[in-house]
Parts: structure tokens; C-alpha cells; sequence
């Protein structure tokens, strides 16, 4: 009986490490290939989003103005689309090339769809990130304020809060990983698993 579950053990932990070793060789498999197709530019490379949140934060302060020039941008090209969609622009345009002008507007009008997006997708961002802000506890938040949006040196907020460089900086990521978490839930469920 000892013996019968003696064995019964051993091939248990025989299947357990096959199974492991199975998985990691899959595991292994997977991001060979993977790493192959991005460097064959097939696939993007999986954006970090740390490095993503971080950035947002930098240039968060920027994001209005970028959104200001986007419209700008926007209004001129509808401004262009006007004038070549007038009778005296399609008169001379199609004496030249039949082809051009419906190319040419439809170049604009893509163009003013990417824009519009891409405004859309900064707003979104904005918006998320003033709620997740607003949702962290009252230390987290003037942190997270004071590093990235008053652009605060680190010896002033180490300071203030009563700790060495090194400690504020690690509760900047502490903060930076809530943010990053609410932000992108996706790819943070992606990288447990």
C-alpha cells in the first residue's frame, strides 16, 4: 500500500513537470514568435502601458493646446476642401486631370476624420484621467499633482512629504500603477495572465 502511493507520488510529479515543461516551452514557442513577427514588422510591439501612462501625465498640461491645434488644422483643410469643391476649381481641374479633384478631397476628408479621432481619443483620455485623479486618496493625489502637473522638483516634494528622493520616486510608480491599472485595465489583466 506504501509502495502503491509511493508510485502513485512520483508519477503524479512526473505528469506535474511534463505539464510544466510543456507549458513553458509553449510559453517560449509563443513569444519567439511573436518577437519575430514584430521584428519583421507584421505586429506592433505591445505598447507599455507604464511608459504610456507616464507620458500622459508629462504631457497632460499640453493636451488642450494640442487639441486647439488639431481644430486649427481641422478648419483649415475644410476651408482647402471648400475652395476645391467650388465651381471655378473643378472647372480648371477638370480640363487638367478628371481624376484629381475627387482624389484630392477624399485625401482631405480622410485626413479631417483622422483628426477628428484622434481629438476624440485625447478628450477620452482626459476625462478618464481627471476621474481616476480625482478618485485617489488626498496624498496620492496632490503626488501625483505636484510631480507632473506644477512639475515640482523631487527635493521639494521629498521635502514636503518627509522622505528621501528615492522613496518619493517610488511612490510616484506606487500612484503611477493605480493610474495605469484604471487606465488600462486590459493590459494589465494581459500581463497577470
Amino acid at each position: 500500500m506504501i509502495n502503491e502511493l509511493e508510485e502513485l507520488k512520483k508519477e503524479n510529479e512526473n505528469l506535474k513537470n511534463k505539464i510544466d515543461n510543456e507549458y513553458v516551452n509553449r510559453k517560449d514557442i509563443t513569444k519567439t514568435v511573436i518577437s519575430e513577427l514584430i521584428r519583421l514588422k507584421i505586429l506592433k510591439p505591445n505598447a507599455d502601458p507604464f511608459g504610456s501612462t507616464k507620458n500622459l501625465l508629462e504631457n497632460f498640461n499640453k493636451l488642450d493646446s494640442s487639441i486647439n491645434h488639431l481644430n486649427s488644422e481641422i478648419k483649415k483643410l475644410e476651408k482647402s476642401k471648400n475652395k476645391m469643391d467650388g465651381p471655378r476649381f473643378k472647372a480648371t481641374s477638370i480640363t487638367q486631370n478628371v481624376s484629381t479633384p475627387l482624389n484630392t478631397l477624399d485625401i482631405i476628408d480622410s485626413r479631417i476624420l483622422d483628426l477628428k479621432q484622434i481629438i476624440e481619443k485625447i478628450s477620452c483620455y482626459q476625462s478618464q484621467i481627471r476621474a481616476i485623479i480625482n478618485t485617489l486618496p488626498t496624498t496620492d493625489r496632490k503626488l501625483i499633482e505636484d510631480f507632473y502637473f506644477k512639475k515640482l522638483d523631487v527635493v521639494d516634494i521629498s521635502i514636503e512629504l518627509g522622505c528621501d528622493q528615492s522613496t518619493t520616486y517610488r511612490k510616484v510608480n506606487k500612484v503611477l500603477d493605480k493610474i495605469k491599472i484604471e487606465l488600462f485595465p486590459s493590459k494589465f489583466i494581459d500581463s497577470l495572465l
